[in-house]
Order: structure tokens, then C-alpha cells, then sequence
């Protein structure tokens, strides 16, 4: 008979307690028991901590740590150090799962041999909902197939949340703290290590879209900036795996993408950092045939390096 795992479930948490309840009933009604629950409270001031407790009253398997605020990377890192399970999944403190959502994870990874698994989401926005990505069965890949979908953000998405991991994978790994877009500086890291990884886009978590959250601050450029840098290590990592032969357009295009945003801004200390960094990632496309990127993007990546005052006033004209 097979045994049934210890999953470990990490919650960080922090000024959550309009949704936090939702969010804890859904974990502790998975069909999957053989579960533990830890709850990080990241120095919350509000009544976060008094229904994380009221929670661990009625359920043994609950165990909450209070902890000064050291952000959401610092509240997995303290989870990932306590955690026992043999697999780890991760749920963020204003979504939800459905019952089954363990049970379906550890059934994809065990069933298909994987090191993780991966479960679709449910958007939820203004009291809609809607399924994020298109249902197409049950997908195994190996690492370098899984690695190049992580890179290209469609199939594979790099958000810890909606996928089962075997815990060793998180030996050497943690969440670098202060930085936001955690999940893209480590899942490069991971899918790494990995030998097989499943997909099964079924929709088993919601992942609940509300006004303020960081992912949802697109205005906020350092909050791009620092995704730009992220995904630059990734394909970064990705060339000496020997996964890419080169940096892809796509990464050129999206750096032309962001430094149309910052010449649209007003000329600043912040912005003339952005655009010292994306110089520094054009360059890495230096010598590429024109073919491979395009004649447009060629272009455009030759006006910003070479005369950025004229390509500045020119996107400000064609953007007015």
C-alpha cells in the first residue's frame, strides 16, 4: 500500500485579515490531510496574527510563527526552514484552492515521475472569474523544454503558487529578500535541477487580482526594472545550461518595450539608471544578423544606443 506524503504548506502572511479566513478554510479542507500548514505572519498590524491562531486552535496541523516584517521573501525563506514535508507547495494569503488542489498536484508529480507539478488558475476580479490559461491535458517535459517555457512566460509562468515541489530541490535555494518578483529570480534555479516536470492546467487555484497588490502596480517602474533584471539571469543561466545559443529577441524586444516607457518619462537620477542598465542588455546584441532581430527592432536598438536624445523626442511624438 502506498504511503501518503507530508506535504508542506507555506502561507506568508501579512495585513491580510479580509481574506485571510477564506484563504485558511479552503487549505485545512483539502482531501489530502496528510499535510502541515505554516503560517507566516511577516510582522502583521492587524488581525492577522489573532485568526492565524484561532486557525491553529482548532487544527493540529497548523503551526504559526509571528516574525518582524522581512517581506514576502522572508516569510517563505522562515516557512522553507521549517518545513517537514517530503513536497512543498506554496499558497499566497488572499487566494484560495480548491479541495482537491493538493491531492491533484501530488498526484500529477508521483503519477508522472516529476520533480514538480504544476495545476492551472482561476482569476478572480471584481467577483468574476476567469480560467488563466487554456486546459490541454496533462503536459510532461523535460528540463531544457521546461526551462525554455519558463523563459517564454506563456506556457510556463514563474510564480511559485499552483505547483508542487519535491523539497530537495530547496536545499540550496532560498528567496532573495528585498527584491520583489521572487519567483522569477528562483524558478530558473529550480526548473534547473529538475529531470521531468507536469502539467496539468485543470484550474485548482484562485488567484484573487485587488487594487494595491505589488504584481498589479505595472505604473511602478522600479517594480519593471527589477523584472527586466530577473529575467536577464534567466536566460543569463539559460546560455551556460546550453539551453540558448544567444539572448532571444524576445528579451530584446521587451528591453525596447521598457526603455520606451522610461524616455516617455522626465529625465531623473532613477531613470538614467534604467537606461544605463538597458543599454548594457542591447549590447548583448551586438553582431547578431539582422535577420535573427528583425529590421524594426534593429533599428530601434541602434537609435538608442547611438542617438538616444533623437529616438527620446521621436517616441514622445509618435506616443502624444
Amino acid at each position: 500500500m502506498q504511503t501518503s506524503p507530508l506535504v508542506s504548506i507555506i502561507v506568508p502572511i501579512y495585513n491580510v485579515e479580509s481574506y485571510l479566513e477564506k484563504c485558511l478554510q479552503s487549505i485545512v479542507s483539502q482531501t489530502h490531510a496528510n499535510i502541515e500548514i505554516l503560517l507566516i505572519d511577516d510582522g502583521s498590524t492587524d488581525r492577522s496574527l489573532d485568526i492565524c491562531r484561532t486557525f491553529a486552535e482548532r487544527d493540529a496541523r497548523i503551526r504559526v510563527v509571528h516574525q518582524e516584517n522581512k517581506g514576502l521573501s522572508g516569510a517563505r525563506n522562515t516557512g522553507l526552514e521549517m518545513a517537514s514535508g517530503e513536497y512543498i507547495c506554496f499558497v499566497d494569503s488572499d487566494d484560495w484552492v480548491d479541495k482537491d488542489y493538493v491531492s491533484a498536484l501530488l498526484r500529477l508529480l508521483r503519477t508522472c515521475r516529476a520533480d514538480i507539478s504544476v495545476i492551472g488558475f482561476m482569476e478572480e476580479r471584481n467577483g468574476q472569474s476567469r480560467p488563466a490559461n487554456r486546459h490541454l491535458g496533462i503536459r510532461i517535459w523535460n528540463m531544457p523544454t521546461a526551462y525554455r517555457k519558463l523563459c517564454f512566460d506563456k506556457e510556463l509562468k514563474s510564480h511559485v503558487c499552483g505547483k508542487l515541489f519535491k523539497r530537495k530541490l530547496f536545499q540550496e535555494i532560498r528567496f532573495p529578500v528585498g527584491q520583489v518578483y521572487e519567483d522569477i529570480a528562483i524558478m530558473g534555479d529550480l526548473v534547473s535541477q529538475t529531470k521531468r516536470m507536469a502539467v496539468n492546467y485543470a484550474p485548482k487555484y484562485h488567484y484573487f487580482i485587488r487594487p494595491g497588490s505589488i504584481t498589479q502596480s505595472k505604473n511602478k517602474m522600479e517594480y519593471q526594472w527589477c523584472r527586466m533584471q530577473a529575467l536577464y539571469n534567466q536566460f543569463t543561466l539559460g546560455i551556460s545550461l546550453g539551453i540558448f545559443k544567444r539572448y532571444p529577441p524576445r528579451f530584446l524586444r521587451r528591453c525596447i518595450r521598457f526603455a520606451d516607457k522610461v524616455m516617455l518619462m522626465e529625465e531623473t537620477e532613477e531613470t538614467l539608471k534604467y537606461m544605463e542598465g538597458i543599454s548594457r542588455y542591447l549590447r548583448l546584441y551586438d553582431g547578431q544578423y539582422l535577420g535573427i532581430i528583425g529590421l524594426k527592432v534593429w533599428m530601434c536598438k541602434r537609435l538608442i544606443l547611438r542617438h538616444p536624445e533623437f529616438y527620446r523626442q521621436w517616441i514622445r511624438r509618435i506616443k502624444s
